[in-house]
């Protein structure tokens, strides 16, 4: 395969790795400026028989189509293209520059490193946030195990590889009855790793809380330096790891790992996203309890329905839409503007104060709501729509939008350029889609002031919440 041009585009370069569904390799991409890198697995059926072929290829099909909606995490690869050639499958991937969980932790230990209870905990939540978004998706990954997480070199994020549903249809194997009348399912043994997969899983009924279960192992298999299958269990199946622990944890994280790797898997948390509230909801209840008693102490006169705290030594105050079930936090010397909108958008603008009296250009950020329900779009259908309006007619050089985390949901993000009278005035707008409903923010400034700006900014984006 090495030297193969596939499509006519993705030449082979190196193989990376094999499995029963088929070849990874490594390959560039011929028709892009630059020819970046890219993934390319080889999926084969079992047998190539017509109904084989046919069936298989019904599936692939549907299944890269799953592969395309998880892809828009920004810690998920994403999917390039899906092809057949040859008889044979194939689907092209994102390439991640990076070192796979499972050679960090062998790193660590050949160096006598150590881990930390906070490192822990940050590379806990870093998995839980793309299958939060995965299981929400209504998909499974069936296969989580260091080997399938990547640590992304520009950030050092987790980014989730080899979504085994994939795997499971296409290494089921399709026979003729001797009549060769009708195929004769045989269905392959569960799919997942020994020592990650739970009981139900082992059965074949994998559910979201598998993929909790998989999750709580890795981070046990770190703390304790030892691999899951080598764990002692109890009479009730429950692993026993808290006596093998190596690295010093806090009893709130122990709990959530015990919760999490529970043998019944109603004891477990249902998925990724009930986990993640252990970490972000209860800690960010207390801070604000903690804030709230401190200003009371101090004599500080609150406001009915705002919060008042500080971040990086500038006040921020929570704004709250009753009607739209908004709140967002925004600089506490920043002016308000409501201003409904007859085009179906609901405007209201934070305005930031001038910085002299020679500033005549007041820096803002807009946050509105679009009503989709008369035309439904999905992120990357509405996505495309404001790219291609801001090319045409606002900023001709602007970029791709990039993957954002808004609202505690998949979101992007763009940033162009225009002119504003003698002003050049930088724009960056970040929206996400929900119940129908976009929810885009904008911040406006002048050119020169827009890098000053960003933190606050930043602050208004990662505070925005929709309470459903």
């Amino acid at each position: 395969m090495i030297g193969t041009i596939l499509r006519g585009r993705y030449e082979i370069i190196s193989p990376l790795g094999s499995g029963s569904f088929g070849v990874v390799y490594l390959a560039k991409d011929m028709d892009r400026p630059g020819q970046p890198q890219c993934i390319v697995k080889q999926l084969k059926p079992l047998a190539n028989d017509p109904y084989t072929l046919q069936v298989a290829e019904r599936l692939f099909t549907e299944e890269a189509r799953v592969l395309e909606s998880v892809g828009n995490h920004e810690q998920i690869p994403i999917l390039l293209a899906h092809f057949t050639e040859n008889n044979e499958f194939y689907l092209v991937q994102e390439y991640i520059v990076g070192k796979t969980l499972r050679q960090e932790i062998i790193d660590r230990k050949q160096n006598n490193q150590s881990w930390s209870e906070n490192e822990l905990s940050n590379l806990l939540k870093s998995i839980l946030e793309p299958l939060n978004y995965v299981h929400n998706t209504n998909v499974i990954h069936r296969d989580l195990k260091p080997d399938n997480l990547i640590i992304r070199a520009t950030d050092n994020k987790i980014v989730m590889i080899d979504f085994g549903a994939v795997k499971q249809r296409l290494t089921t194997q399709f026979s003729y009855t001797q009549s060769n009348i009708s195929p004769t399912l045989k269905p392959t043994i569960a799919i997942g790793t020994k020592g990650y997969m739970p009981t139900e899983q082992l059965r074949g009924f994998p559910t979201t809380a598998s993929d909790v279960y998989a999750v709580g192992m890795i981070i046990i298999e770190i703390i304790t330096g030892m691999l899951p299958e080598s764990l002692i269990f109890d009479e009730n199946g429950e692993v026993i790891w808290q006596n093998q622990a190596k690295v010093k944890i806090g009893q709130k994280l122990a709990n959530i790992l015990t919760k999490m790797v529970k043998d019944k898997q109603n004891q477990r948390y249902k998925n990724a996203g009930e986990v993640l509230k252990e970490f972000q909801l209860k800690p960010s209840l207390n801070l604000k309890y903690l804030v709230s008693s401190l200003a009371l102490l101090l004599g500080i006169i609150g406001i009915s329905g705002l919060i008042i705290f500080n971040k990086n030594k500038v006040k921020f105050i929570t704004y709250q839409d009753e009607n739209y079930n908004l709140t967002i936090d925004y600089p506490e010397n920043w002016s308000i503007e409501n201003n409904p909108n007859a085009f179906n958008l609901n405007f209201v603008k934070f305005i930031s104060p001038l910085n002299n009296k020679d500033d005549s250009f007041q820096e803002m950020v807009t946050l509105s709501t679009e009503n989709l329900a008369n035309n439904p779009l999905s992120l990357n259908e509405y996505t495309n729509e404001i790219f291609t309006d801001i090319k045409n007619n606002m900023d001709p050089n602007v970029e791709t939008p990039v993957n954002i985390t808004f609202a505690n949901k998949q979101g992007k993000k763009i940033i162009f350029v225009t002119k504003e009278d003698d002003i050049t005035v930088k724009r960056m707008q970040v929206w996400t889609i929900e119940n129908y409903n976009a929810y885009i923010l904008t911040f406006t400034a002048d050119q020169n002031q827009f890098n000053k700006m960003s933190q606050s900014v930043d602050i208004m984006i990662q505070s925005f919440q929709i309470d459903q």
